[in-house]
């Protein structure tokens, strides 16, 4: 199996694996707050799906062979500033909060799925030239499959520390 097919594979497991995790939750269920965090599930589903907007962003912009366009922050903030990254997270929490989690799962799972669809489009090659995307700076694109993954891991494991503790 390659790499690229390898990724691909991870990452549907992965959807697969949120999916039959979350089915069992309601609105009730995903308002609970993630103690020690003030976020509840919804927020975290959004703030997932907010980064992965700049993922599909990014895929979209390698297979339309144009520069990608991400959604504007706020005057003062960047993406890429590390020290930005939690006054971004709060923006994007309180920006794009869904207050329905039905909407806010479907919202997330279509990212996900569309995610997948597009970044099957591009070449194996293509996703790991690292010289290919000038505006990945370097970095090759599957990097950006490759944190998808990663990031989710980190909150699947926030949310089932949470739930089975419970």
């Amino acid at each position: 199996m390659d790499l690229k097919t390898h990724i691909l594979t991870a990452l549907s497991e992965q959807i697969e694996t949120y999916t039959t995790w979350i089915a069992w939750m309601d609105d009730q269920k995903a308002a609970i707050a993630l103690s020690p965090s003030v976020w509840d599930s919804r927020d975290v589903l959004t703030h997932c799906w907010f980064w992965q907007q700049r993922s599909n962003e990014r895929m979209a912009a390698a297979v339309e062979s144009r520069e990608p366009v991400f959604i504007r922050l706020p005057a003062g903030m960047q993406y890429n500033r590390e020290e930005d990254i939690d006054a971004v997270n709060a923006w994007s929490a309180a920006e794009f909060r869904e207050s329905d989690w039905q909407r806010a799962w479907q919202r997330w799972q279509q990212g996900y799925k569309h995610l997948l669809e597009t970044a099957a489009k591009i070449p194996q090659a293509a996703l790991l030239d690292s010289g290919r995307y000038p505006w990945m700076n370097g970095y090759p694109l599957m990097n950006v499959l490759l944190g998808t993954y990663d990031h989710h891991v980190e909150h699947m494991d926030e949310l089932n520390k949470f739930f089975h503790q419970k």
